[in-house]
């Protein structure tokens, strides 16, 4: 009889061997995945403490194993994901339900930023009573570069980094909206290089770069806070003076500019002199939508060419002797 419960004894431990030695496995080649995916894993419990994680996650951040145990996921994110993170445990612990690719952003140990895509998942006992968190990081850094890259050369221009055509149009939409509501005045400044070509022609194209990105830098530092300059095209430069107040602001602002290049610019040894014919064109005054400003500012800069380069002009809009309307340009100290 005994021979027989100690053969029965004997098996149920050899069966117990073999299932512990396959569930080994089973958890060797887990840890193996978690290992060599490319994602981050970690666990922790209900009070943020990490308990669990994988080598890449330590890798990405720059800490140690050891160092990793001291901290929580809240402290290794900036402070908007850590609210978000904050948030999205709360629902995850309240509803049971997972929270999938959100992103987040995480700190390095030498303090630059990881881009994450994060899902976060509950742990619950037999009872299905909460325990901690699971918790999946994919690295979008580069992702996320690329579309910042996207959306720079979208909206800013490749040679000087000023705003290009078309962020200037959504901020001169914007200055319009306010301007109509606060029944305040704003000004549209267009500027082109005098004599730009000459500069190309004899120095060349080289050269010419570099003085546009030289002078959209000098424009820009003597523009107000939440003024715009903008390159849209060739030596061309467009100017946005939002909540200007009395007209006479505009005169001073380009009297600024010009007075502004009377010193020559220092290029790669090359000293260049070159001089800016600016036309203004003020809400409401000379014109009350977008494309009447912006054709009446080109006209106003054309008339400053047509009297000697090197002066601004405001629009002006007076009648012939047949009553119809002509374009001339303002003596630029009278409106």
């Amino acid at each position: 009889m005994e021979d027989r419960y100690t053969r029965a004894l004997e098996g149920q431990l050899k069966q117990c061997s073999e299932d512990l030695a396959k569930l080994r496995k089973e958890v060797e080649k887990y840890n193996l995945i978690l290992e060599e995916i490319n994602l981050f894993y970690c666990e922790m419990d209900l009070e943020g403490r990490i308990l669990f994680f994988n080598s890449p996650f330590c890798t990405a951040l720059g800490y140690t194993r050891e160092e990793i145990k001291e901290l929580t996921c809240g402290k290794l994110m900036d402070n908007p994901s850590r609210d978000q993170f904050s948030t999205a445990l709360n629902h995850v612990c309240r509803t049971g339900l997972p929270r999938r690719r959100i992103d987040y952003v995480l700190l390095r140990k030498n303090g630059s930023v990881l881009h994450t895509e994060t899902s976060i998942f509950l742990m619950t006992d037999a009872k299905r009573r909460p325990l901690g968190y699971r918790i999946l990081f994919q690295d979008i850094t580069r992702r996320k570069q690329a579309e910042e890259l996207v959306k720079k050369l979208a909206f800013q221009d490749t040679l000087t980094g000023l705003p290009n055509r078309r962020l200037f149009h959504d901020r001169l939409v914007l200055a319009l909206t306010q301007a109509k509501r606060n029944r305040e005045r704003f000004a549209v400044m267009m500027i082109d290089l005098d004599r730009f070509k000459e500069v190309n022609d004899t120095q060349g194209h080289y050269v010419g770069d570099l003085l546009i990105q030289a002078v959209g830098q000098r424009l820009t530092n003597l523009l107000r806070k939440g003024d715009t300059v903008a390159r849209i095209g060739g030596d061309e430069f467009i100017l946005l003076l939002p909540s200007l107040g009395r007209i006479e602001n505009a005169d001073r602002i380009a009297e600024k500019i010009v007075n502004a290049f009377n010193e020559s610019f220092l290029l790669d040894d090359h000293r260049i002199r070159i001089t800016p014919s600016i036309g203004i064109a003020v809400y409401p005054e000379h014109g009350d939508n977008l494309d009447i400003l912006l054709k009446n500012s080109d006209i106003a800069m054309y008339a400053a060419k047509d009297s000697g380069r090197n002066t601004f002009q405001y629009y002006r809009r007076k009648e012939n002797r047949q009553g119809t309307p002509k374009m001339q340009p303002k003596n630029r100290f009278t409106r």
